[in-house]
């Protein structure tokens, strides 16, 4: 059986080929519709079902990997920001505190099924407005939960948990649910 990635991120992308996983994309089309009436953790598994079902329906003798990461601070989740003012209002209100990063994945296949969240904790550095502004400019954190990348350096202070949670893909359970599946071989190093 094949595998497919149902994700338009670069970054999910770089992490699977970590892996060593043999995979092609195919983006989702359906919008991501946040079930504010379940907890983060059911509402983004669902998001990532959601995707991974969408491509498994034209796809249906492939195994589908769909994923989907929220941040969350003091209850509020905190998805991508609508544009560079969103972007700094997001960055001041993590500014020197600490929030969790959620990833939600789904595999889902002829007689594969799994359907998780991963979360870890981060904890930003003291940032200048001028540091902040320079960010956004330069770094473009449009395309990502929080308005920031943990590997674009100068943000995070600390994390806890799994560095590619945070990045956007829990690839030490994915490995393992890959190599248990056999899309990938047990010498590939999967931490």
């Amino acid at each position: 059986m094949k595998l497919i990635l149902a994700s338009q991120s670069p970054r999910r992308k770089q992490l699977l080929n970590k892996l060593g996983a043999e995979f092609t994309i195919i983006v989702p089309k359906n919008e991501e519709v946040f079930d504010k009436t379940v907890s983060i953790d059911d509402a983004i598994k669902k998001i990532a079902l959601n995707k991974a079902l969408e491509v498994y329906k034209e796809n249906s003798g492939f195994a589908v990997l769909g994923a989907d990461s929220v941040v969350v601070f003091s209850g509020e989740v905190i998805g991508k920001p609508k544009d560079e003012e969103d972007a700094y209002r997001i960055l001041k209100k993590l500014n020197g505190n600490t929030h969790e990063v959620k990833t939600a994945i789904a595999l889902i296949g002829k007689d594969i099924f799994y359907n998780e969240c991963v979360t870890s904790k981060v904890t930003f550095n003291d940032m200048t407005d001028d540091f902040i502004l320079s960010y956004i400019k330069e770094k473009s954190p449009l395309d990502k939960a929080g308005a920031y990348g943990i590997q674009d350096g100068g943000v995070v202070k600390s994390f806890c948990g799994s560095y590619d949670n945070i990045v956007g893909l829990p690839t030490e359970r994915v490995g393992e649910i890959l190599l248990k599946e056999g899309f990938i071989k047990g010498d590939k190093n999967v931490n």
